[in-house]
């Protein structure tokens, strides 16, 4: 499990490395232009439109399958997996037709303040970009049928290349049209699903083309995926809310938020989704069994190690957030942009750490086929966001949807943790508590030491020699202090990682030896 772990974060950081490159090379070509918004707009539409279906279906999935294979067995497992994925293709194909037959609804929600010009230009880009969604389902079918069978690396890997298809995209649009980044979407969501497809052949399984509405497990996967499909839509509304209001502050504004948004979701890809994705069969399979003293444990951990990870991630992102923007996109931006881009990141990253304990909150939950108090408390937590955003907006401007953003965030996930600590008669809240307090310590030490050094380092060198050098030497000064606090994940990990490294370096000499 902890080789898995590791290997498994490398590879996303790899993955998410080539995604910053790859959004690099869109705001040199395009800065921040009618373009990139009519790119991000046909992207967020899709993720939203298929996300609302699919959250519940793979969420449901997973457990379903892992009983079904336990209870009857890998053969009628593998139907069910059937069955679950040609009904995901027939919801995809509706959902896709739909959205392509009226894109100006859609738009009317999503960003209704565009000029005609970019309104006209996004329709064109929509109506490509959901042609991706009935690849996406499949995708993320057989995504939940390599974690359910612990093969982990599968999806990272597909994720990779993915990169290099959506640069390939950039650049023939530069040459060509820019609808071509659109196509990119398309060619890249194809590519996975056909990648996690044979990697499932070459496991032994067959697809089998048929749909049984009457089969008791897809039936019983839809009763406890429909209050999560709801429970999806509620979330999918704060970011229908953001985008439109984000649209009214004229062009280049939802571009803005995105990059931001985007260098904000660089630790909660790589990190959270680690987790997520090794140890969220652990905790269905736990939940399954009433193991509810080994499920604590295991969420316990789950918190302790993603805050370890997050919270130096979110004070160093806060503390420099401008040369961070002004390294990565400065060439592309003017230099309000670049202020006004750094704002909206500090926004977004005070609230990284609500973030991911809130994901892995609502993971557990569903591990619990409790899918009811996370739909409450998304219900609730829509309703202080549309509040949030209409009144920090008229004090903060476009950066106040970001902090209204990780408010909310932050309050449902107290709502969530106190809701699951009641329904399991208690957490480890001690255990947690400490850990927690360590860490805060240590990454505020880091963040001073940080800041400083940065400002000081900027009289003599450049912005970016500056900023690698403050990271550098923060990595260190937060790895000594976690070290002398003797937090129980951060041995573990640290113990973890010298050993691979051992390995390796032991390996090399004997290969080179003989």
């Amino acid at each position: 499990m902890k080789k898995s772990a590791f290997i498994l974060t490398i590879l996303l950081l790899v993955s998410r490395l080539l995604g910053m490159g790859r959004e690099l090379i869109l705001s040199h070509f395009y800065h921040t232009s009618i373009y990139t918004d009519a790119y991000f707009l046909s992207r967020s539409i899709s993720n939203i439109v298929f996300g609302i279906f699919a959250a519940g279906m793979v969420t449901t999935f997973i457990p379903m399958y892992i009983r079904t294979r336990e209870q009857q067995g890998t053969e009628k497992a593998n139907r069910f997996m059937s069955n679950a994925t040609n009904f995901m293709i027939l919801v995809t194909v509706v959902l896709s037709i739909l959205g392509m037959l009226f894109p100006e609804a859609l738009l009317f929600v999503f960003a209704n303040d565009l000029p005609p010009e970019a309104m006209e230009l996004t329709i064109r880009f929509v109506r490509v970009g959901l042609i991706s969604i009935v690849f996406s389902g499949i995708r993320s079918m057989f995504e939940g049928y390599h974690q359910s069978n612990q093969h982990f690396f599968v999806a990272p890997v597909a994720g990779l290349f993915v990169n290099f298809i959506l640069i390939f995209s950039i650049l023939i649009s530069v040459k060509t049209d820019p609808i071509a980044l659109a196509w990119g979407l398309v060619a890249a969501a194809l590519f996975q699903a056909i990648f996690v497809y044979v990697f499932a052949r070459m496991d032994g399984y067959k697809h089998h083309f048929f749909i049984d509405f009457k089969d008791e497990n897809l039936q019983a996967m839809m009763v406890v995926a429909l209050p999560i499909i709801l429970g999806s839509s509620v979330d999918q509304i704060n970011a229908i809310v953001d985008q439109s209001l984000a649209s009214g502050f004229g062009v280049g504004a939802i571009s803005k938020v995105n990059y931001a948004n985007l260098l904000n979701d660089a630790i909660l890809s790589i990190f959270v989704a680690t987790m997520t994705t090794i140890l969220y069969p652990k905790l269905a399979k736990q939940a399954f069994r009433k193991d509810y003293e080994g499920l604590k444990e295991t969420l316990t951990k789950m918190l302790n190690t993603v805050n370890l990870l997050v919270i130096p991630g979110m004070i160093g992102m806060y503390l420099l957030a401008y040369p961070i923007v002004r390294v990565t996109f400065g060439r592309g931006f003017t230099p309000e942009n670049v202020t006004l881009t750094a704002q909206i990141l500090q926004g977004f990253v005070i609230g990284l750490i609500a973030y991911a304990m809130k994901q892995i909150l609502v993971r557990t939950f569903y591990a619990l086929q409790d899918s009811k108090t996370p739909v409450r408390v998304g219900v609730f937590g829509v309703a202080l966001n549309i509040g949030l955003d209409l009144y920090l907006m008229n004090i903060w401007g476009l950066p106040g949807l970001a902090y209204a953003t990780s408010f909310s965030a932050m309050i449902t996930m107290l709502l969530l943790y106190f809701a699951l600590r009641k329904k399991l008669n208690g957490l480890r809240v001690k255990e947690f508590m400490i850990s927690f307090s360590k860490t805060l310590l240590a990454s505020t030490v880091m963040g001073i030491t940080v800041f400083k050094l940065y400002h000081y380092s900027l009289l003599t060198h450049s912005m970016s020699h500056a900023l690698f050098v403050s990271v550098a030497v923060g990595v260190v000064i937060y790895m000594l202090c976690m070290h002398f606090l003797k937090v129980p994940e951060y041995k573990i990990m640290m113990d973890s990682l010298w050993r691979k490294i051992y390995d390796i370096i032991r390996r090399l000499k004997h290969k080179y030896s003989n």
